[in-house]
């Protein structure tokens, strides 16, 4: 052993002190295995997001069995504790959100030395790095990983929301299992898989411990009571949703009312795979303001984003739609945004560990040479999140953008790697905080909009979209005022 892992096992021993339960002898022998395995050893790297060396079909975790890399319990505590450590060196925010990160070691190493197969240490795993409540920071199975990374997940086509204060079906993609179903946009979820979704089980969750599953975090600074509500719906009804690690549900029954007076339509829509590949939508209207989408960023759409941009030389306004863009590639994000920049600017601060304290430093972009300088409005909803959240924020402190729609998600952190654990599975750490201009942290805390308009169940059913309406008259006032 090299005197780094010598310094590093004790160092682990010294932070095991810490664990106040009373283990038995043969769990203790177990424990001083796995540290001596876990301090030897370290997990391979691989980038977080585009294509890895992942087969064509992978097979889900077992449900039922361990992996040979999982078949005792010190190769479990040592998986464990690897995951534990990393997250404890390297983790932005020093005091990780506030988190007892030794207790919450405590708290799920039972869980991972008894599991009898890999879907349960995932479940012990994934809980634990779930207590630092942030938005990026995750334990994925080997299948979670390549399908992330090919924007495959598993879908019925309804997406769901919060409207008017029920849960409704907010879009519903083409050819999918709830278009062919005849499921449409406006549609009141009265009840999902035989849960009644009345007052009285929003009421129920509301009173409940907020539990915020993976990826997502409960918004420290919620614009209003209103809309603290809606998040709280929302989250109360993607818990009905979570399934085991790889084993989603298999389908979804939907009771759905869209007439007051007429009977609930009961439909199961089955869960099925499905890709969402990122693209870029240049369009423009009548008064020649252009309306530019982007679903995601990421590289494999560079090329078609850098021809739009090109074309914004003679838009006299721009409408920049980030609804649903939950983020991607931080690279992408500096360059967009420095196609709106007319002169240098310190747009961000980036927060970074460095020992038991923090490193911070400015990120700066350059302007580009035919950067676009008319007036801009952001479209924002609550999946508008990470690298949208910088750009949305880098165009309001910048360029005095305006945003329509709803808060964005307040998660913002950055991810540089994943780290492979023994079968092939992810572990995702934030280790870059963001600090805005103006000095605002963003992780947790949403970007409100300028004009906050929320589409009503007849807009949904109408086909309307006040959202871009709104977007589109302030522009106009803008760029026709005197």
């Amino acid at each position: 052993m090299t005197e780094a892992a010598r310094a590093g096992t004790g160092a682990v021993r010294d932070s095991l002190s810490a664990i106040r339960v009373r283990p038995s002898l043969t769990k203790t022998l177990v424990l001083a295995a796995a540290l001596a395995v876990a301090a030897c050893g370290t997990l391979r790297e691989r980038p977080p997001s585009g294509s890895v060396d992942f087969p064509a079909q992978l097979a889900p975790v077992s449900q039922t069995a361990l992996a040979p890399v999982y078949d005792t319990a010190e190769k479990r505590a040592a998986t464990l504790q690897r995951v534990w450590q990393l997250v404890a060196d390297r983790y932005y925010d020093p005091s990780f959100n506030g988190v007892d990160w030794a207790a919450a070691r405590e708290r799920h190493l039972p869980a991972a030395l008894a599991a009898t197969s890999d879907a349960q240490l995932y479940r012990a795993l994934k809980a634990m790095v779930r207590e630092l409540r942030d938005s990026h920071s995750v334990v994925l199975t080997a299948k979670e990983s390549a399908d992330r990374r090919r924007y495959v997940a598993p879908q019925t086509g309804a997406a769901l929301g919060i409207v008017e204060g029920r849960a409704a079906v907010i879009a519903v993609a083409a050819d999918s299992p709830a278009a062919r179903a005849g499921v449409r946009a406006g549609d009141v979820v009265v009840a999902l898989n035989g849960t009644p979704l009345d007052e009285a089980f929003f009421a129920r969750a509301s009173a409940a411990a907020d539990d915020t599953g993976e990826a997502s975090v409960v918004p420290a600074l919620p614009r209003d009571a209103a809309e603290a509500e809606r998040g709280r719906r929302l989250r109360a009804m993607q818990r009905l949703l979570r399934g085991a690690p790889d084993a989603p549900l298999p389908s979804l029954r939907l009771a759905l009312q869209r007439a007051a007076d007429s009977p609930p339509l009961e439909v199961d829509l089955p869960v099925v795979p499905a890709g969402a590949p990122p693209r870029v939508e240049l369009t423009r209207l009548e008064d020649g303001i252009a309306v530019l989408k982007l679903t995601r960023f990421a590289a494999d759409v560079r090329v078609e984003l850098r021809r739009a941009v090109e074309q914004l030389s003679d838009a006299g306004a721009l409408i920049l739609d980030l609804r649903g863009n939950t983020g991607g590639d931080y690279a992408m994000y500096t360059w967009l945004a420095a196609q709106f920049m007319t002169a240098p600017r310190e747009v961000l601060t980036a927060v970074r560990r460095e020992g038991a304290g923090q490193r911070r430093s400015a990120v700066v972009l350059r302007p580009s040479a035919e950067a676009f300088a008319g007036p801009i409005a952001v479209l924002t909803d609550r999946r508008t999140a990470s690298a949208s959240e910088l750009m949305a924020t880098t165009l309001v402190e910048q360029r005095n953008a305006i945003t329509v729609g709803e808060s964005t998600c307040g998660c913002v952190v950055a991810v540089p790697t994943e780290h492979v654990l023994p079968d092939g599975g992810g572990l995702r750490i934030a280790e870059t905080g963001f600090i805005s201009a103006r000095g605002r942290r963003m992780e947790g805390e949403p970007l409100a909009p300028t004009r906050l308009v929320l589409p009503t169940l007849s807009d949904l059913r109408a086909g309307r979209d006040p959202v871009l309406e709104e977007a589109r008259r302030q522009l106009k006032e803008r760029l026709y005022r005197p």
